[in-house]
């Protein structure tokens, strides 16, 4: 069983299983939920709380990511007029996601991101390309990652997701 792992969670069933799925590669779970200004987001981290006692994850991160500061979907503004993807789509927001878990990640010795990717997401950023080329770009020069205070060595992130082949049903 591999070390550690941190999940991003929303407190929907992809995230989910992909934590339980992550429980049973990982000794240790750490919860990561992003409050970006979503309209659920109440409902949401309570859902996480629920699943993450229920799975018994001790840890669980909260992490701020202002996204509805600038954006304009139905997510975090309004209602929709229409409905259609685009009216739900909040451009670069897994990636923001994975960037903020990758460096709480580093500051807490590295280890796995995991995501609730599945085939029938549609985006770009939920493709198994975006996650190979994270992966890549994460492993440039990750050997001895200087600081001000040093090296930080060991310091291996890997974006995983576990149900990125399988479809939302």
């Amino acid at each position: 069983m591999s070390k550690k792992a941190f999940s991003i969670m929303s407190g929907g069933m992809d995230s989910t299983l992909s934590t339980v799925w992550a429980k049973g590669k990982y000794k240790k779970v750490i919860a990561l939920f992003f409050s970006w200004g979503q309209k659920a987001e109440k409902d949401e981290w309570a859902a996480v709380q629920r699943i993450c006692e229920k799975l018994d994850i001790k840890k669980v991160k909260k992490i701020d990511a202002p996204i509805s500061r600038w954006d304009q979907s139905s997510l975090t503004k309004g209602t929709p007029n229409k409905i259609n993807n685009e009216d739900f789509m909040v451009p670069e927001r897994n990636l923001v996601f994975i960037s903020l878990a990758a460096s709480y990640a580093r500051a807490k010795g590295g280890g796995s991101l995991v995501v609730g990717f599945n085939q029938d997401d549609g985006g770009y950023d939920t493709s198994q390309e975006f996650v190979n080329q994270i992966n890549e770009f994460f492993n440039q020069g990750t050997e001895d990652l200087k600081c001000e205070t040093g090296y930080i060595s060991g310091t291996f992130i890997k974006l995983e997701a576990p149900l990125i082949k399988k479809p939302n049903h």
